[in-house]
């Protein structure tokens, strides 16, 4: 099954108003497959929440910013 991708999510799943249980699922199902694969560009502390933000704001991150809430 082909999906057009909308970020991270297929359009398919993502296109609604919110995550219901059908997509979540569809997204398990995609991650357990390995057809899904998140990348991450920087993991920051909670207590550096503004310096995620100011990085993301840069426009020259290659994948996604982690806050990381437990350390």
């Amino acid at each position: 099954m082909a999906h057009a991708w909308v970020g991270a999510v297929p359009a398919a799943v993502g296109s609604g108003t919110g995550p219901d249980h059908t997509g979540l699922r569809e997204i398990t199902s995609l991650v357990e497959d390995g057809r899904l694969r998140v990348i991450v560009d920087q993991v920051f502390p909670l207590d550096e929440a503004a310096r995620a933000h100011a990085s993301g704001e840069t426009g020259r991150t290659t994948g996604k910013i982690v806050l990381a809430v437990i350390p």
